[in-house]
């Protein structure tokens, strides 16, 4: 790729989030509208957040959690690729909760959610090995 043109490109912010309890992974089912899979909470960063602040609305819109129900994790850990007008940073986060508690989905982005036991997941529960690689990361704050 030319770096001229990649200089000229966007960057587009975004966040993603894997929520676990020490022993459960939550994996959120997007609607058929957004393409019907398996995903952790993810999602753009608005104009003049952090990624923190971005990371905590996120969580909160997707699934009701927020600050009193865990801790959020900055795993200091960014995924970069290139979109057909944008590059695209995301930065990683794992939400840590002590109790698990279901999350409040409003239909709107997702439609269901499940809990796996951390000894159960593998690549095949997601369909991007982006977030693979995302819960990977998350599992290291869990030894």
């Amino acid at each position: 790729m030319n770096l001229l043109y990649i200089s000229f490109m966007k960057v587009k912010e975004k966040v993603q989030v894997v929520i676990t309890t020490p022993k459960e992974l939550l994996l959120l089912y997007l609607i058929p509208k957004r393409g019907s899979y398996w995903q952790n909470v993810t999602g753009g960063m608005d104009k003049g957040e952090t990624p923190t602040e971005s990371a905590h609305r996120e969580l909160f819109e997707e699934t009701g959690l927020t600050a009193k129900d865990g801790k959020l994790l900055n795993l200091h850990f960014c995924l970069e690729w290139e979109g057909k007008n944008f590059i695209f940073q995301e930065h990683c986060f794992h939400f840590l909760m002590l109790e698990k508690k279901d999350p409040i989905l409003d239909g709107k982005e997702h439609e269901k959610f499940k809990w796996v036991k951390i000894k159960d997941v593998s690549e095949e529960n997601y369909k991007h090995a982006s977030n693979w690689k995302v819960f990977k990361k998350a599992k290291n704050n869990l030894n």
